[in-house]
């Protein structure tokens, strides 16, 4: 049985797990085995085309986005591709070798392109968007509303970052000051200290010196500890920057983007 299948193979995926094991990681996977085994009438879809390392199209022409992840782009458009960008999509392409795929969504069902937002399971249990993130293929994403088995995307991109495995051995993936930011500048990995805290109506800036902060929406407070918690910290931002007259501005929208380094002579 198709259930069977599924259960079997995420079992099988955590005998094979060749990274120190996390407490964290075997717990989703088991949320993730009776998330599945509870889908008795799953549909199987047969995959007809790959577009970047987060897309793929399914036969009669459904465009289905991978929760929880964002790949680097191809060339599209006239803009030039990213570094990762076709290593991720060919790596995409072999894990499904056009395999059918069973797909398990979130609160939300579109976002505002019109594709659809899915966990895509091979009949096997593999978890196309945790194994993407697990080889270093993309980086998490996570948007709130839509949180299902963070906990296994976040231990997938730790072992990857741990190994510095595909894009995490990449110059466009480097640690960088967040002083270094200039015009042209994409997603990144900026580090900071937090030097004050400016709270408005609509949201909340954490000033990482003069004319650089994070902000964070009033309405996303729920996906975060209490902004006392980044006082006078250092901290790595995980965002795309934004030039707003003189300073810069990365949103986050979720905890998951902030990363608390340790205490000097801590």
């Amino acid at each position: 049985m198709l259930i069977d299948r599924l259960k079997n193979g995420i079992m099988s995926r955590l005998a094979q797990v060749i990274y120190p094991p996390r407490l964290s990681f075997v717990i989703a996977c088991c949320g993730l085995w009776l998330s599945v085994a509870s889908a008795a009438g799953a549909t199987m879809h047969k995959p007809s085309n790959v577009i970047d390392g987060d897309t793929l199209v399914l036969q009669g022409g459904t465009v289905i986005r991978l929760l929880g992840i964002n790949a680097p782009e191809i060339a599209h458009h006239g803009q030039p591709a990213e570094q990762g960008g076709w290593r991720a999509k060919q790596y995409l392409k072999t894990i499904l070798a056009e395999q059918p795929v069973y797909l398990q969504y979130d609160v939300e069902r579109k976002d505002r392109y019109g594709r659809t937002l899915a966990q895509v399971f091979l009949a096997n249990g593999v978890h196309l968007n945790a194994e993407m993130l697990r080889h270093g293929m993309a980086t998490l994403s996570i948007h709130p509303p839509n949180m299902q088995y963070l906990d296994a995307l976040q231990a997938a991109q730790s072992a990857a970052e741990d190994r510095h495995r595909g894009v995490w051995s990449l110059p466009s993936h480097r640690l960088q000051p967040i002083a270094t930011l200039k015009q042209g500048s994409s997603w990144g990995r900026f580090v900071g200290r937090v030097s004050r805290i400016r709270q408005t109506k609509k949201g909340s800036q954490l000033y990482l010196g003069d004319r650089h902060y994070i902000w964070i929406a009033a309405s996303a407070y729920r996906y975060f500890p209490a902004l006392e918690t980044y006082s006078g910290r250092l901290l790595e931002v995980r965002a795309w920057p934004k030039k707003w007259g003189k300073a810069w501005s990365l949103r986050v929208i979720h905890s998951s983007q902030i990363i608390l380094k340790p205490n000097e002579g801590g």
